[in-house]
């Protein structure tokens, strides 16, 4: 959506701009949850009861975002722990921080 509107050169309000950040953050990580549970029960060729898939699609939620928790957080304080060693001029932190993120 923001590649889109940035390559339109379309300019929103500051208050519209950030609601459509969070939105689109919060909708990104679960659809991508969906799709590839989805995916995965098409793939399997099998017929689960909806109990079961309840709970399997819960289960694997859960398990997902509590490992995507604890790596993001122990990656954002590996990095906050090299960056501090680290003597780097100001402007290449940004770059740095950004490339170790990803």
């Amino acid at each position: 959506v923001f590649f889109l509107l940035r390559a339109g050169e379309i300019h929103l309000r500051e208050r519209v701009r950030s609601t459509l950040e969070v939105e689109s953050g919060t909708n990104d990580p679960i659809a991508i949850f969906l799709t590839i549970t989805l995916v995965e029960i098409i793939a399997s060729h099998t017929n689960p009861e909806a109990n079961v898939l309840a709970t399997n699609l819960l289960l694997g939620f859960l398990i997902n975002m509590g490992l995507g928790a604890v790596i993001g957080v122990l990656g954002g304080l590996a990095i906050v722990r090299l960056v501090e060693r680290l003597n780097l001029d100001h402007g290449l932190l940004p770059i740095f921080v950004l490339t170790l993120s990803l």
